[in-house]
């Protein structure tokens, strides 16, 4: 492969990996805590680390500095590590293999060859090496033991302190900073991330009121992990039977994803469903804005989602309640119940719920299979 070809599959390889990174990176960053990304392959393009000295000879054509700043500001911002496992296992110079039917036909020749192999090996261990150490995580390499390296990142991860400083030097430039942590004890190896970007305050104060938001809008993703810091009871009933769609209901479905470009409705037809949450009191956080009151402030959040996962619509309810104190004392010891109600389209596959709590910025979610059958009618 000349060089010209080389330059191009490599610089696909490292765009690609970015790219896979940011996507990860936002679909986690609505969840809440340390997230441990597991990366298994078996190569690991060089130049996706932030501040190395690149060791690919072609790692000055193109400069991807820009685009590992946003991938590793936000991995920074979801609380990424990562664990690389070398899915090659022990490796050895492909020359010796019986399969290998290249003849050299100079001494230079099988030199080179050799050199390129251990050449190529070493960097991508070194990424794999300095990705994990940068975010915190932990690289696997030159082990056949496969099950193993998987079990030791999950328990690795599973196990962790947090740690909080301010730095001293407020000129926040954008420059990559070097993070240094010590122990008074010697002969302990550390996994923290070892380097950040010095980003404007002013950019963080904005991704910062912008977290409870993303915090919903990941734990509502369809297919995300259920999030369970709000627990509660959920009856879900389908009321009466599909019916054609009105003005109303086929303006705020052209607003989602599945409908955006949609010109004819004669097909679309709408299920209305009712959805009941009962929320244990214990877990709620209660204002009290005046003498005698108790309010608990919640958010109901519904969506509908197609066989691939794309938004078909959604509602979101607020459940503002005042409670007088003779009523709270009463229910303290039970369930907070709240009612909300959600025309769905018959083509959705999904339904995905949450309840949060604004104060605390916790929320829990469900997701359940469509269709259900419509309540039965009373005789």
């Amino acid at each position: 492969m000349d060089s010209s070809a080389e330059r191009y599959f490599l610089g696909q390889r490292i765009e690609t990996t970015i790219s896979a990174f940011l996507e990860i990176s936002s679909f986690l960053e609505g969840l809440p805590g340390r997230k441990n990304l597991i990366w298994l392959s078996g190569a690991f393009p060089v130049g996706v680390l932030p501040g190395g000295e690149a060791l690919d000879p072609f790692a000055g054509v193109v400069d991807y500095s820009p685009k590992i700043h946003e991938a590793v500001d936000r991995m920074t911002l979801s609380q990424i590590a990562v664990y690389p496992v070398d899915i090659r296992g022990l490796t050895v110079d492909s020359m010796f293999s019986a399969a290998n039917s290249r003849v050299f036909r100079t001494p230079y020749a099988l030199a080179r060859a050799r050199a390129k192999f251990f050449f190529d090996l070493a960097a991508d261990h070194a990424t794999m090496k300095g990705l994990a150490e940068g975010s915190g995580g932990h690289a696997f390499y030159n082990a056949n033991g496969l099950e193993h390296a998987i079990a030791t990142a999950v328990e690795d991860g599973a196990n962790y302190y947090t740690l909080s400083y301010s730095p001293l030097n407020e000129n926040f430039d954008g420059r990559l900073r070097k993070i240094r942590v010590a122990l008074a004890r010697k002969h302990f190896s550390l996994s923290y991330r070892r380097s950040y970007f010095a980003d404007d305050e002013t950019k963080l104060l904005q991704e910062a009121t912008k977290a409870p938001f993303r915090h919903i809008e990941g734990a509502m993703e369809r297919g995300a992990p259920l999030a369970h810091e709000i627990v509660f009871e959920l009856h879900v009933t389908a009321e009466g039977a599909p019916a054609a769609t009105t003005p109303e209901q086929t303006a705020e479905l052209s607003q989602f994803a599945a409908f955006a470009s949609r010109k004819k409705w004669v097909d679309v037809q709408i299920q209305r469903y009712s959805f009941d949450y009962w929320i244990p009191v214990q877990q709620l956080s209660f204002t009290i804005p005046s003498e005698g009151l108790n309010q608990a402030n919640l958010e109901f959040l519904a969506m509908a989602y197609d066989a691939d996962g794309t938004a078909m619509c959604g509602r979101l309810s607020a459940g503002d309640e005042a409670i007088r104190g003779e009523s709270f004392e009463k229910i303290r010891r039970g369930n907070f119940h709240a009612r909300q109600q959600l025309d769905v389209p018959t083509q959705a596959a999904w339904l995905r719920v949450a309840v949060r709590d604004p104060a605390e910025n916790r929320v829990g979610t469900a997701e359940i299979r469509l269709p259900l059958r419509p309540a039965r009618q009373a005789q």
